[in-house]
This record gives structure tokens, C-alpha cells and sequence, in this order.
């Protein structure tokens, strides 16, 4: 007797919404609190691998740089630049990530800006002050390498110089 022409297959009780949004925790909370715990111990081991290939990068360039090997050089030479710029990006990335409003990243770049022109003066100085060391070098034993490298150097080093201290100034205002 069905009376309100309903069917007998549909159930009387309605389930919960299996569409209702849910949160995530409820369905990853297990993975995400594993997930967490392990990050610090993923991260730690991660930088102890990379810093142990550094360490085996040095040694190489040492006994290449005894025997005289220059392919393992190149290799050792590019294997320590990589995981240092590997190594800055890791530890660089998250500061650049939580100051990812723009406020931040003005600053950030900015800042990039000067640590860049200062590290040019002080390239520009140390290049001058081994031009003159290399002068004096020149006066004391009259080698004329030492003559040629130190004009280099002074020429090095103005152009540096004024590059550094110029083109930031030209290249914003354009």
C-alpha cells in the first residue's frame, strides 16, 4: 500500500551529503601530521647529503689539483658551485616565500640591489689593491707580466667601478 506514491527503494532516512564540503583534516590528518613530523628530519637529512657531497667535491678538487687533472677539477669546481647556489636556494626559499607580499619583495629586491652594488665597490677595491700590489711587484723584479696584469686590474677595476655605481642609476630611470 503505498499511499503517497512513493517508491519503496528510496530510503526513509536521508544520510548525510556526501557533496557537503569537508575539511581536509578529517580525511588526511593522519598523512598531514606524518607529513609534518617528518619534514624536519627530511629536511636535516637532505642538507647533511648535499654538505657531504660538497665535502667530497673539496677533496676531489685537492687530489686533482696534486695530480694535476684537470677534467676532475672542472668537475669538482662545478659540482661545489652547484650545490652551493642548491643549498642558498633552500635555505633562501621559504624567507621568500612568507614575505611574499609586495611590500616584501620590494624590499627583498631592493636589498638584492644594494648588496650587489656594494659587492661591486668592494671588487672594484680589492681589483685596485692588487693592481698596485702587482706594480709593486713590477718595481721590485721588472717583470713585465706583472706590469701587464696590473694595467688590466686598474682597467678592471674603474670600469667596475663605474659600471656599479652608474648603471643601477641609469637602467632604473629609464
Amino acid at each position: 500500500m503505498n499511499f503517497l506514491n512513493v517508491s519503496p527503494f528510496v530510503p526513509k532516512d536521508t544520510p548525510e551529503d556526501p557533496f557537503s564540503p569537508k575539511s581536509m583534516d578529517e580525511d588526511f590528518g593522519l598523512t598531514n601530521s606524518m607529513l609534518e613530523g617528518a619534514m624536519p628530519i627530511v629536511y636535516g637529512t637532505g642538507m647533511t647529503l648535499i654538505t657531504i657531497v660538497f665535502v667530497v667535491a673539496v677533496i676531489v678538487l685537492v687530489m686533482a689539483m696534486i695530480f694535476k687533472n684537470g677534467q676532475w677539477t672542472k668537475w669538482s669546481t662545478g659540482v661545489m658551485i652547484t650545490t652551493l647556489i642548491f643549498i642558498l636556494f633552500l635555505r633562501g626559499l621559504p624567507i621568500l616565500f612568507f614575505s611574499s607580499d609586495a611590500i616584501g619583495w620590494t624590499v627583498i629586491i631592493d636589498d638584492g640591489l644594494r648588496l650587489a652594488v656594494s659587492t661591486g665597490i668592494y671588487v672594484s677595491l680589492t681589483m685596485l689593491l692588487v693592481g698596485l700590489l702587482f706594480r709593486l711587484n713590477y718595481k721590485l723584479i721588472n717583470h713585465k707580466e706583472y706590469l701587464r696584469w696590473s694595467k688590466r686590474l686598474y682597467v678592471g677595476s674603474v670600469l667596475t667601478a663605474v659600471l656599479i655605481t652608474v648603471m643601477p642609476s641609469v637602467l632604473l630611470g629609464i
